[in-house]
């Protein structure tokens, strides 16, 4: 009789793990959702904003490709740009910050695996 409680138990113990994996996915996928939905109506319109107001001032076009972010690399950018780069009036750099800001906070959630990136980022 105590070993039939005791696998009774068990398989009662198993379906509420199973149950709390099932809810734990479901949470992650969810708050993927609310991220991405975050991302379209806060940071995109902010993405669009800032390259109005580069387009406003003829802010010329980066001509490198982004590896990785090395003084090596950093040389081989375009003197144009390095000089527009240094001169960007301070409502962009503010604009590029709070994109910057908001972008971090956005992926934390990801980075953290809290949110579940391959409902976010489903490349299929």
């Amino acid at each position: 009789m105590a070993r039939n409680q005791l696998l009774i138990a068990k398989q009662q113990l198993e379906e509420s793990q199973r149950q709390l994996i099932t809810y734990s996915q479901r949470q992650a996928a969810n708050l993927a959702a609310d991220k991405v939905k975050e991302y379209i109506t806060e940071i995109l319109p902010l993405e669009n904003k800032l390259n109005e107001e580069l387009q406003k001032i003829n802010y010329p076009k980066i001509k490198m490709a982004v590896k990785n972010f090395t003084n090596d690399e950093t040389k081989e950018w375009d003197q144009n740009f390095s000089k527009a780069f240094l001169a960007r009036p301070i409502e962009i750099i503010k604009l590029e910050l709070d994109i910057i800001n908001k972008l971090e906070a956005f992926s934390v959630y990801f980075v953290k695996g809290i949110a579940d990136e391959k409902v976010a980022f489903n490349l299929n």
